[in-house]
């Protein structure tokens, strides 16, 4: 069973499956609650909860989330912010509501798409270094820079090719396990 603790300790420790679950409890709630607050598109509701997954990945294993808040709580305030910096972009006004993350608004679990399968299979049957580097730079968040350093590639420009290269091989086994 997942719980914060638990969520927290796998993402610091560099696994997926904390970030994994987190998405899998959280997102149709997530969906839902943009969608009937917010009047946001399906597309761009899925959008905001991409980035603030994307957003909490990065800011609990870089140690800026402080566990002052809940993983939901701190991922749906991620996600408002989200979606009010999109608004600010396109100059529109809107009111803010409160979030209550005790107030469910969905409980149901939707299952991944056939692309999102192909996808992850396809990321299953990836090499070193392409599947770190498809990880730390999609999944993590992390800057091209950082890739080097961690990776220990001579720079960014090394690591910017060697994905160009590493996102032909995935979308070349995502495309062949299509059948």
């Amino acid at each position: 069973m997942w719980n914060d603790k638990r969520i927290l300790d796998s993402i610091r420790e560099g696994s997926d499956e904390g970030i994994i679950a987190l998405y899998s409890m959280y997102r149709t709630e997530f969906l839902g609650w943009a969608r009937k607050v917010y009047s946001l598109g399906e597309d761009l509701a899925a959008d905001a909860f991409q980035e603030a997954i994307l957003a909490v990945r990065h800011n609990v294993a870089t140690s800026k989330y402080n566990d002052e808040a809940t993983l939901k709580t701190y991922l749906f305030t991620i996600g408002k912010n989200q979606i009010m910096r999109r608004y600010r972009k396109e100059s529109r006004e809107i009111t803010q509501p409160t979030f209550d993350p005790h107030r469910s608004t969905d409980d149901s679990f939707e299952e991944p798409s056939d692309r999102q399968m192909r996808i992850r299979n396809a990321m299953q049957q990836m090499t070193e270094p392409c599947k770190s580097i498809i990880k730390m730079y999609y999944y993590q968040g992390f800057s091209m820079q950082v890739i080097a350093t961690r990776l220990d590639y001579k720079n960014a420009q090394v690591v910017k090719s060697q994905k160009v290269r590493c996102m032909d091989q995935l979308k070349k086994l995502a495309l062949g396990s299509k059948s």
